[in-house]
């Protein structure tokens, strides 16, 4: 869900942006460009995939990774992975995504 847009100065000139956030109450920040565009090396013709994503944050690298894959047209599921002592344990953040 977008919750503001707003427009910040750059070298290239000025640039949308978009406040995002989940169910869950994450909250992040990407270009509208960034959120909007396709993927330059995609093709018209190809099938989405259904991704999962697995990372020990989801931070800002991975929400990257995140809305890059969507965009695509790609279904991503994000699992974070933990990691403790001689326990490997998944666990799935966000059951909606």
């Amino acid at each position: 869900m977008v919750v503001e847009r707003f427009v910040l100065e750059s070298t290239d000139g000025p640039q949308e942006h978009a406040r995002t956030a989940c169910p869950r109450g994450h909250r992040f920040v990407a270009s509208i460009e960034a959120l909007t565009r396709r993927s330059p090396g995609s093709v018209a013709d190809a099938q989405p995939m259904r991704i999962m994503l697995l990372c020990s944050a989801f931070n800002g690298l991975t929400q990257r990774v995140w809305i890059e894959l969507r965009a695509a047209g790609h279904e991503v599921s994000s699992w974070r992975v933990t990691m403790r002592r001689s326990e490997r344990r998944w666990r799935r953040p966000h059951p909606t995504w």
